[in-house]
């Protein structure tokens, strides 16, 4: 069993998930279970493909913890698997990094990608400095 479970969310590990079935598992808990959500998740590597990066993606429409995703090295996701973790991106306000580089996704839609975490993380800290001054967030507005 290669999965790492900790109750301390300052603790940083990776998870290597060599199997779809091993994926879909682990994305069930990341979707479901609030005591089980690292702040970063590297799946570096693991070669989990369209498949996987769909199954992540719809995981973490819901997950509000998941701060740094790493899925480089995983030549197998193509634009069809970064298309619905783009997607994802608009219900997902946590994740501030995704890292896609050496996979099969091309490289316009990697910017793309890139340039919507950037914005987030911008916008983001722009709202925190208005609430630290008392002002009213951007995002109500």
């Amino acid at each position: 069993n290669n999965e790492k479970k900790t109750d301390n969310p300052n603790v940083k590990f990776t998870v290597y998930l060599h199997t779809v079935h091993t994926l879909q598992r682990y994305v069930s808990v990341v979707a479901t279970d609030k005591h089980f959500s690292p702040p970063e998740l590297s799946l570096w590597g693991t070669g989990i493909g369209n498949t996987g990066a769909t199954a992540l993606a719809g995981a973490l429409k819901q997950n509000t913890t998941l701060k740094n995703l790493w899925l480089g090295e995983c030549e197998n996701i193509s634009d069809e698997g970064a298309t619905t973790l783009k997607d994802m991106l608009s219900e997902n306000s946590t994740l501030d990094q995704l890292a896609l580089v050496m996979t099969g996704v091309s490289d316009d839609l990697q910017d793309e990608l890139e340039e919507l975490v950037s914005a987030r993380r911008v916008h983001r800290a722009m709202s925190e400095s208005q609430t630290l001054r008392g002002e009213l967030p951007l995002a109500s507005l």
